[in-house]
């Protein structure tokens, strides 16, 4: 294949990175596409293990659950050597080199031709392998053993994405679940006085149908100008307001409600808003 379809296949691979939601999606796509451009009979990607193993997680010319019962280990078979080295290993007629003969991977030593084995890096850190196995065309060429390094960084990259993206949605939902366990309304409000954040206990206090995010707390507390001013109070000052009372006309009842309003800083000590909490102590 021309050097010019190898760039074509990884933008390829590069464009639809971003529609993959997990790390054996993203490796069953890199090793298709790879696989094809190359003209490669059989591959696996590996990722490292905290054990110092080798974890296959996607693969195309044999069975993934077969390979999965074997042992990949940093420094044994010529995944687990390329690992080890962080560097491309090529091998071509590995059945005839001493050194390799009996490292191969993913079939027998009778069947292997060729190798390429490149490793997976983000942050100058090996992560795991992507192994090609036999040209049909006879070698593979440095043009292909370029889009293995290249892509060897492209999915490093990617991985550490997704792993990020899993921690956020983990953070975001123990947050969430927090935020909703909370007895106390709250109602976080951006500098320009619109709502980045609220729990469902501030709309039920307040008799709200809902509150929408981007909403103006203005708009939101109209029938409330106490709770909107205190908020405002907060955002302009930068100091807290604590331990308030008012009493609230809302449907059928007239309610006690306790706040208090607190700036919300950066690390850098920057205004990133202000977060109203309040309760009903009606009954206090």
């Amino acid at each position: 294949m021309a050097q010019g379809d190898h760039f074509q296949i990884l933008d390829l691979i590069v464009r639809d990175l971003h529609l993959m939601e997990s790390q054996e999606d993203l490796a069953s796509l890199a090793l298709m596409q790879t696989a094809r451009a190359i003209s490669a009979e059989s591959g696996a990607i590996f990722l490292l293990n905290d054990d110092g193993g080798l974890f296959p997680i996607a693969c195309i010319g044999t069975d993934l659950e077969s390979l999965r019962r074997k042992d990949f280990r940093i420094g044994s078979g010529i995944a687990g050597l390329t690992a080890q080295s962080g560097r491309l290993l090529t091998v071509h007629d590995p059945k005839n080199d001493p050194e390799y003969f009996n490292a191969i991977d993913l079939k027998s030593e009778h069947d292997i031709r060729s190798v390429i084995a490149a490793p997976i890096v983000s942050r100058g850190t090996t992560k795991g392998v992507i192994e090609l196995v036999n040209n049909f065309s006879g070698r593979f060429s440095p043009e292909d053993c370029r889009l293995a390094t290249v892509l060897g960084c492209v999915l490093g990259e990617a991985f550490d994405k997704l792993d990020l993206f899993k921690e956020l949605e983990k953070s975001e939902a123990l947050n969430t679940a927090i935020i909703e366990s909370l007895n106390a309304g709250l109602i976080v409000v951006a500098p320009d006085t619109t709502v980045i954040l609220a729990n469902s206990r501030a709309s039920s206090i307040l008799s709200l149908a809902s509150i929408p995010r981007s909403a103006n707390i203005h708009t939101l507390l109209a029938d409330y100008a106490t709770l909107a001013d205190t908020v405002k109070r907060v955002l302009l000052s930068w100091e807290m307001i604590s331990r308030q009372e008012i009493s609230i006309d809302l449907p059928g009842a007239s309610r006690r409600i306790g706040y208090s309003c607190v700036p919300v800083r950066a690390k850098d000590k920057s205004l990133l808003g202000a977060a109203l909490l309040f309760q009903d102590i009606s009954k206090f």
